[in-house]
């Protein structure tokens, strides 16, 4: 019985920070409102409805379904796009990082998977470095430009 009074006394802390936190952007936005010399909050404010918690749950939920979740997972990506990039000798674009990892077998898929792709390199920025106007390179490999002096 403790937990559960622990646990709604936690809830109304976090409900009275919430609360202060509208609080504070009320009186934020009725101090710009009669700074800009208006002396009320837009009618639309008249037409807002109260949020129903199981339609926001229901529409996060439809919005996770339409993410791709069969996708190669980046323990096996990183890896493949390291190799591509050494075998290939200079840095690459996104796309043709795609291009290659589909051509091994690897389909990083999504809305747009080119993007989809990116975020998995910026995650693994201790490994890939993205170097800007040329592309990907591993973080460990001496640039290719770096060895045409030596």
């Amino acid at each position: 019985m403790s937990d559960i009074i622990a646990a709604a006394r936690a809830r109304l802390a976090q409900l009275e920070q919430e609360s202060e936190t509208i609080r504070k952007f009320l009186e934020s936005a009725e101090a710009v409102a009669t700074y800009l010399g208006a002396h009320s909050l837009p009618e639309a404010t008249e037409t807002l409805q109260p949020v129903n918690p199981v339609e926001m749950s229901r529409t996060s939920q439809e919005a996770s379904q339409k993410r791709v979740s069969d996708n190669p997972k980046p323990e096996v990506v990183i890896p493949t796009v390291r190799q591509i990039l050494i075998e290939s000798g200079r840095p690459m674009s996104r796309s043709e990082l795609h291009e290659a990892l589909m051509q091994k077998g690897l389909e990083v898929r999504g809305v747009d998977p080119v993007k989809t792709l990116g975020t998995m390199l910026w995650r693994a920025r201790d490994e890939i470095q993205a170097i800007k106007g040329e592309g990907y390179w591993p973080i460990d490999v001496p640039h290719p430009d770096s060895l045409e002096g030596s």
